[in-house]
């Protein structure tokens, strides 16, 4: 039974865990963003379908599934919005990435910032 119970509380934790890391993450991607397009963070969540806020959020939803493996079903609630949009978004931005260098670059760009840097600046230098 204790058997049971460690691995039942071990899974409790490590759920929480997730969503904490979540919350994190997203936070994280919807700042870093807003700040790369100039436009306001509470813009990524509004429901207006113009064109200068709809491409940030659809590069945000690809880079919480492609890059940080978050599933459809865990990014849609931190953007306000159905997973099945999350969806439609992903697959819209992974086309428009092979026909768009440009696109390509700038979700690089996001992505490394996002990204924690492994070896601190001090240490690369001489």
């Amino acid at each position: 039974m204790a058997d049971y119970m460690e691995i039942f509380l071990a899974k409790i934790e490590a759920k929480k865990t997730r969503q904490e890391n979540l919350l994190r993450d997203m936070a994280r991607l919807q700042k870093t963003v807003a700040n790369h397009f100039k436009i306001p963070m509470a813009d990524l969540f509004v429901k207006q379908r113009s064109g200068e806020l709809v491409h940030p959020r659809h590069i945000a939803f690809f880079i919480a599934k492609e890059h940080l493996y978050y599933s459809f079903q865990e990014i849609g609630p931190c953007f306000r919005r159905d997973p099945t949009t999350i969806i439609h978004a992903y697959y819209k931005i992974k086309k428009q990435i092979d026909e768009d260098p440009a696109l390509r670059e700038t979700i690089t760009s996001l992505v490394n910032q996002l990204t924690p840097r492994l070896v601190p600046d001090a240490l690369t230098q001489g």
